[in-house]
């Protein structure tokens, strides 16, 4: 565990204090029988404002083997809307875009295929990165390749020299959970294609602030 001083955007260090939730165990974790009398890992979850950009984030920073290794099962194929509204979100895209075979399209934090899995039937090659082995397990069951890696900047050059260029790359609810915003945007311009377009999903504070949303701020969300 790690506690920021400095904006993950803008690298401020006026960091104003929002609010304080304590001490709380890390969400989206099923524990496992004989896990149940370990102690419940923790850490401190306290929303701060850099008042030089205005980001609203975590200053708490859980390394990502630890919220996204082995037992994190969120699989997105359980949610029938996003797979309606990922299947929208493709249709517009092949369409607006004149995707073809001879696209190429990436996404970042794929999951278990759920959104790639529509360039496939479209017959338009693409590539899934995901740490999670079990998800790369599933998506291959439905035709998606995945690279089982986090996804940086170093990652991101070595693609490259693989010859990876894409013309659209997908980074839907991830950029929220990247300690190395800055790295992760950087990653993404190595990847994309002269005319390529990066399409990214994330939460809003204003929707946070007036659907009363809190149960959206945990450690896994650090922006």
């Amino acid at each position: 565990m790690s506690q920021v001083e400095h904006c993950r955007s803008c690298g401020s260090a006026a960091l104003e204090p929002v609010l304080d939730l304590g001490t709380t165990a890390f969400a989206d974790r099923l524990l496992r029988k004989e896990e149940l009398s370990l102690p419940e890992p923790s850490a401190p979850l306290r929303v701060v404002l850099c008042t030089e950009c205005s980001l609203v984030q975590i200053d708490e920073t859980v390394p990502p083997e630890l919220l996204f290794g082995e037992s994190y099962l969120y699989y997105s194929s359980v949610n029938d809307y996003l797979l309606k509204h990922s299947k929208a979100c493709v249709d517009e895209l092949i369409a607006s875009r004149g995707l073809s075979a001879d696209s190429f399209v990436l996404e970042l934090a794929s999951n278990d295929g759920y959104l790639l899995r529509n360039y496939v039937d479209a017959g338009i090659p693409c590539l899934g990165v995901d740490p999670v082995a079990a998800f790369a397990e599933a998506a291959a069951k439905v035709g998606v390749e995945t690279r089982t890696e986090f996804f940086t900047e170093a990652f991101a050059k070595q693609l490259a020299v693989e010859g990876v260029r894409a013309d659209v790359i997908h980074a839907n609810n991830v950029l929220a959970h990247v300690a190395d915003t800055n790295g992760f945007v950087a990653g993404i311009a190595h990847l994309l294609s002269e005319d390529g377009v990066a399409v990214f999903e994330m939460p809003y504070l204003r929707d946070l602030i007036e659907g009363l949303q809190f149960d959206t701020i945990y450690h896994q969300h650090l922006l």
